[in-house]
């Protein structure tokens, strides 16, 4: 939309998130506004750069994702905004006790929003069978006291017989959380969820957003495990627009590349896939013959991993060095195995001994499966295993104060499954 100085502007991420249920009522009360989308980068960095180029400089008390600013309020917390905009537009309830329900509604389904969340980015999220029983347990209890809910209240919406925003907050966040697989089959038993989903579909103001916008939005953002671009297209049943998006993306993007630590089935056809779409691009066929030669070792197929090496020295392919990111107050730290090159080297090793000492307090005993060559002389999986540079990357915030209260980390190769 055109920018006004009258109008509202919503920035977000290009997910629908926890930013939808916004959307949703600014589309359904036909209030102009300027939507700012901010985009992830690419695997494996994920970078926010967009964003925090401009994070620090909009006047926000508290920045972040998502924000609203209607002329001189500046506003950011999803609920905070998601509240406004009821109050602004009426659909708050006509009186204290209706509006009580409402906000119970909201904080319920964010509730269960941020769990779903949480799994998304989850390594379980990768896990078929542990996606089956997160929807069985969670996701189930939620919906099931949703229902018993609109049973009792028997009003065409969430609370009372017009919309107000618990509906835009339950129809997002239960459709976010039902995409996993036997979702929509979940719903048909809670008949009361389904009915309100549906009639909120079909509100006359949401007829063009919710299927030429909303439905296109990844539900979370790239780096998710799932709930992306093509996991959206798949779960709708749109197959062909699925793989059509992936051929396209493949045009003009190098590929990155996840690969399962012992699935040697998925990581051949991957590594086939890009050997067939990228034999131009030196670094990336470089990346996954290493990391396919991982798997093979790791799954204990030690012959079939040399000999992968083996081709790769005797080509003219360069293998790449492993590398850890992390960031702290804005800035980009990086560590190889075994790195001392960091000017807090000292405490960082010091930090990781007293790590490893209370973890063995706790039981912890390093897992040598996932060394993936032999030993050498006066090595020991504790030498190795505790010069990963993920361990590093981790030490070095575990000694910053304050203590961070979230630590991110990128590898630009495999992922050791100990350090994890």
């Amino acid at each position: 939309m055109a920018e006004s100085k009258d109008q509202l502007v919503f920035g977000y991420w290009a997910c629908r998130g926890l930013g939808e249920p916004s959307r949703l009522t600014l589309q359904y009360t036909k209030t102009p506004y300027t939507e700012k989308t901010y985009h992830f980068r690419d695997a494996p960095e994920y970078s926010r750069d967009e964003w925090l180029k401009e994070k620090f400089n909009l006047g926000l008390d508290f920045p972040n994702l998502p924000y609203l600013m209607d002329g001189d309020l500046k506003l950011t917390q999803s609920k905070a905004i998601l509240y406004y905009l009821g109050w602004k537009f009426n659909l708050l309830g006509t009186n204290a006790k209706e509006e009580a329900l409402i906000k119970m509604l909201c904080e319920q389904a964010y509730d269960l929003r941020v769990q779903y969340g949480v799994f998304c980015y989850d390594q379980n999220g990768d896990s078929e069978s542990e996606r089956k029983k997160f929807l069985e347990t969670n996701v189930t209890e939620y919906i099931k006291q949703f229902d018993a809910f609109l049973s009792k209240n028997k009003s065409k919406f969430a609370v009372g017989d017009k919309p107000t925003v618990a509906d835009f907050q339950l129809f997002d966040y239960i459709d976010a959380s039902c995409s996993l697989e036997g979702g929509r089959t979940l719903l048909d038993k809670y008949t009361n969820v389904k009915e309100l989903l549906q009639r909120v579909h079909e509100l006359p103001e949401l007829k063009d957003y919710i299927p030429n916008a909303h439905a296109q939005l990844p539900i979370s953002g790239k780096m998710s495990k799932f709930g992306g671009q093509v996991d959206t297209f798949s779960r709708a049943y749109l197959f062909d627009q699925a793989q059509k998006f992936i051929d396209e993306f493949e045009k003009s993007h190098r590929p990155s590349i996840p690969m399962s630590a012992r699935n040697t089935s998925l990581s051949r056809k991957i590594f086939d896939r890009i050997q067939s779409n990228f034999s131009d691009v030196q670094s990336c066929l470089t990346s996954v013959t290493v990391l396919l030669a991982d798997t093979y070792a790791l799954s204990g197929n030690k012959l079939i991993a040399s000999n992968i090496r083996t081709k790769l020295s005797q080509s003219s392919m360069k293998k790449a060095v492993g590398y850890s990111w992390t960031v702290i107050s804005g800035k980009i730290f990086k560590f190889r195995a075994h790195d001392r090159s960091h000017p807090c080297s000292q405490e960082i090793y010091v930090e990781l001994d007293r790590l490893r000492n209370e973890l063995i307090e706790h039981g912890y005993k390093y897992d040598e499966s996932w060394i993936i060559r032999p030993l050498e002389n006066g090595e020991t999986a504790q030498s190795i295993l505790s010069g990963h540079s993920e361990r590093l990357a981790i030490a070095l915030n575990l000694i910053q104060r304050p203590t961070p209260t979230r630590i991110q980390i990128v590898n630009n190769l495999r992922i050791c499954g100990d350090c994890r």
